[in-house]
């Protein structure tokens, strides 16, 4: 089953997704999958005073809750449980290591989980170059969006640079 199929069986069955950490990836993620009809939950570790005291993305946020997203705060390691059933897909924020107590109650419930840029990519369907590593990738990305554009090629500049994918 394709990742759009697997999306599509989610919805029909009413399962709904999750998505970890309100940074600009997780806020586009869960705008995206909303627009796309899927029943959205979305938590930050942060309280909501820390976030909202703090993050750039607290209009976005507003905007996801006018919506109809479900936006929980302060909820971190094993206070994620609750709000796993009846989730179909988990999508990771960048800045959610694999390793945190989140991931692993998650991995304990057996619910799948992908990153944002997978999500993206595979919704995408077309041709991707990733590029990944400690230090230069957004001098290495700039410079193949460069080359690409040059060469004739569309190419849209995504991830840590530009627009989340």
């Amino acid at each position: 089953m394709s990742f759009n199929d697997s999306l599509k069986e989610i919805a029909r069955t009413g399962r709904k997704v999750l998505v970890v950490g309100l940074g600009v990836s997780g806020v586009e993620s869960a705008r995206f999958l909303s627009r796309s009809g899927h029943g959205v939950i979305v938590t930050e570790r942060q309280s909501e005073a820390e976030f909202r005291r703090k993050s750039k993305f607290v209009e976005g946020v507003d905007r996801l809750i006018a919506a109809g997203v479900s936006v929980r705060f302060g909820v971190d390691g094993e206070q994620v449980a609750p709000f796993l059933d009846g989730v179909g897909l988990v999508v990771l924020s960048p800045g959610v290591p694999l390793e945190s107590a989140v991931v692993g109650t998650i991995n304990r419930f057996r619910i799948p989980y992908v990153s944002e840029l997978e999500l993206g990519i595979e919704l995408h369907g077309g041709r991707s170059v990733v590029v990944t590593g400690s230090n230069g990738k957004s001098t290495t990305v700039s410079l193949l969006d460069f080359v690409l554009r040059r060469g004739g090629t569309s190419s849209r500049l995504c991830g840590n640079v530009g627009i989340p994918v």
